[in-house]
């Protein structure tokens, strides 16, 4: 069972090549088939 935790990573949103942490494991989370939460982190245009 996933937990909204497990798609808000630490460090910071904006990393140097322009990709944040947040989009990354939201992304993972989705090509891994995860399910993604209302609460969870996600990119605007997702929503």
């Amino acid at each position: 069972m996933a937990t909204a935790a497990a798609h808000q990573p630490y460090g910071t949103a904006e990393d140097t090549d322009g990709t944040g942490a947040y989009e990354r494991a939201f992304d993972a989370a989705v090509a891994a088939d995860e399910r993604i939460e209302p609460r969870d982190w996600m990119p605007d245009a997702y929503r």
